[in-house]
Order: structure tokens, then C-alpha cells, then sequence
């Protein structure tokens, strides 16, 4: 027997056959493809009569086989119009009938398994009926658990009991990764702790490069709160930045200026001697609550490097009460990449 065990995402499943116990991975299409030529596979079916080419041809959901089906599930499934298989433990989708569920209603993982497969909110998709999906510490959950969440407005999630800041990050990562921007729309969608929420409002404001309005919002005190939390989380960013190579990606009039800058102060960056505010006064351009390191601004913008990771690294740099760590690393990349731009200047002859 063939049956679609679990979803890997937009248009992607695993089938599992039982003649041999293996589980292979596939598409929509393929899916498709295979009923058409007469191959059974439960979980999915065709379509019939299908008003609009924009339409899929086949409706495919998770399947757990008859015997390894949960209890509760099932009864979850009859009684309250819920739609969560569970196999050994595992919640693999999570669904409802818009007409059977009440709206608002709040639905408890842990009362049908103990861990999350990902992707499970895939199908959730054009629900109309808004429905509270509630986590705690009794149910484990996997990085990509939460992938397409967002992408429904009937859907909050709520974490207020689940103590793990690394599963709250996989939370709202996926909430920035829909929603850059319109951090004020957060509370709508995730329900957390108001220590939690203070934390990710800050990481928000340095992914979305809104610091100016975050700190014209928050007191010292209140950054001050949360900002070694923030440096935590954006650790990998710092090293991969530090570690990153050099390489020039434009030679515009903006890289030849940074030059000029530098020039002026060779005996300084040379020197390497230099603490943090000696970095800083001689970096910081444009004094002012919005003004710029230019080592960091010519960096995201000049150089062939991850972006993002610079421009995160940067827009924190912006904060008051940066860690002493984080601060080292900024003077030893700044030393770094000047030192790299005063050699390539002097060999290209600017």
C-alpha cells in the first residue's frame, strides 16, 4: 500500500509504501501524475469536475493507516471538526472544518501527541474560521514546524507556555519572514509572555532596519532589558560576518570615498591600537541619531557578502548598551576590512 505520510511544504510529501517500508519523497504533481495512470495512494485523491484551469487536479492530505491511527484524533476528528493525524506520538497536520469549529477556538497540541513534524500548518491554508493553536512544553517542536503559519489570517499561535526561547525564534522568524515591517500586527497572530514579546520587538527593529523608531519608542531602561537577549540570538550573525571574505563587488565613486576617508587616517587603522570609542569616533559619519558606520554601510553595500547578515550586524551596532563581546568583534572586523581597503586602494592606485 502507498499513502502519503507527512508534508514537507507548499506541493511537497513524503509517500510511504509498506511492501517495503521505505519512504520517499515527491510532489504534487508527481502525485498526480501517478493517479492518473492508476496507481492508488491514500491520502490523495482526483478532483472532479474542475471549474478553473488554476485549480488542482488533486486534493491530497496525510494519511495514517487504519491501526496506527490516535484515539483521540479520531474522536478530536468526529466530535469536534478537527482535522490532526498522529503517528507514534508524532501531529503531523493540523486542520479544521470552518463550520464545525466555533471561532476563536483554542486547540491544545499536547492533548493529541508529544513532538510536531514540520510543515504542519501547510494545509491550513484559506481556513476562514480563526482558530487559537495552543503550544506548551509537552509538545516538541521541529525548526520548520511552524513554516506557512502566517500565511492564513484565521490562525494565532499561542506560546505563553512554552519556555524554550529557541522555539519562540522559530515562531516569530516566521512571522518576520511574512510580515518585515508591520511589527504592530504581531499581537494578532502571536500570543506570548510581555518579557518574550519586549525581546523580538527589539530583534524586529534591527531586522527591519527601523531602529530609529524603535528607540524613539523605548526607554534606555527598556532597551537596556533586553539587549544581551537580542545579542544572543544574532551571535551566528556577528561570526559570520567577522569570518566572511573580502572581496570587492563594485568599485563606484562610493567604495573610492570610503577610501579617501580611510586614507586620511592611515596611521590610525594601521596601528590596529585603537579600543571601541576609538573605532567608533573614527568610523561614525553623519553625527546624530541616524548616523552611520561607514565601515558596516560600505560593507552591506560594496562588498560580495551576504546582505542581510551585514546590514543586522550594522543596525545593531546602533543600539545603546552593546555587550563588550559584540563591540570586540566590530573592532576587530572594522580593523579588518580597512586594513584590507587601505592595500587594495594603494595596489589599484587610488
Amino acid at each position: 500500500m502507498l499513502y502519503v505520510s507527512r508534508s514537507l511544504g507548499m506541493n511537497k510529501w513524503c509517500v510511504y509504501d509498506t511492501d517495503d517500508d521505505t519512504e520517499e519523497q515527491t510532489t504534487s504533481q508527481k502525485i498526480q501524475d501517478a493517479l492518473l495512470s492508476g496507481v492508488e495512494i491514500k491520502g490523495a485523491k482526483l478532483l472532479h469536475n474542475v471549474d478553473s484551469m488554476l485549480q488542482s487536479r488533486v486534493a491530497i492530505n496525510v494519511y495514517v493507516p487504519e491501526g496506527m491511527e490516535s484515539r483521540v484524533s479520531v474522536k478530536a476528528a468526529t466530535l469536534l471538526g478537527l482535522n490532526i493525524p498522529v503517528r507514534n506520538g508524532e501531529i503531523l497536520e493540523v486542520g479544521w472544518n470552518p463550520y464545525a469549529v466555533n471561532d476563536g477556538q483554542r486547540i491544545r497540541l499536547s492533548v493529541y501527541g508529544n513532538k510536531c513534524s514540520n510543515f504542519i500548518f501547510t494545509r491550513t491554508i484559506g481556513t476562514t474560521v480563526k482558530a487559537v493553536i495552543v503550544f506548551d512544553d509537552k509538545v516538541a517542536v521541529k525548526r520548520y514546524t511552524f513554516k506557512d503559519a502566517f500565511r492564513m489570517s484565521a490562525l494565532a499561535i499561542d506560546i505563553r507556555e512554552v519556555s524554550s526561547d529557541k522555539v519562540a525564534k522559530y515562531l516569530y522568524d516566521e512571522y518576520f519572514l511574512n510580515y518585515r515591517g508591520v511589527w504592530k500586527n504581531v499581537r494578532n497572530r502571536i500570543l506570548d509572555t510581555e518579557d518574550r514579546y519586549a525581546v523580538f520587538e527589539c530583534l524586529a527593529a534591527v531586522y527591519t532596519s527601523d531602529i530609529s523608531r524603535y528607540l524613539g519608542s523605548r526607554t534606555r531602561p527598556e532597551v537596556h532589558a533586553v539587549i544581551d537577549k537580542v545579542a544572543e540570538f544574532l551571535d551566528p550573525v556577528f561570526k559570520r560576518v567577522c569570518a566572511m571574505k573580502l572581496k570587492l563587488g563594485s568599485e563606484d565613486g562610493q567604495v573610492k570615498a570610503y577610501y579617501g576617508h580611510l586614507k586620511r587616517d592611515e596611521g590610525f587603522w594601521r596601528a590596529k591600537s585603537g579600543d571601541y570609542g576609538d573605532v567608533v569616533e573614527k568610523d561614525f559619519y553623519d553625527r546624530g541619531p541616524d548616523g552611520i558606520l561607514e565601515s558596516m554601510l560600505y560593507a552591506r553595500d560594496c562588498l560580495e557578502s551576504n546582505y542581510y547578515d551585514v546590514n543586522h550586524f550594522y543596525q545593531f551596532m546602533r543600539l545603546p548598551f552593546v555587550p563588550e563581546y559584540v563591540r570586540k568583534m566590530y573592532v576587530s572586523f572594522v580593523y579588518r576590512l580597512t586594513n584590507w581597503l587601505l592595500d587594495l586602494g594603494r595596489d589599484k592606485g587610488w
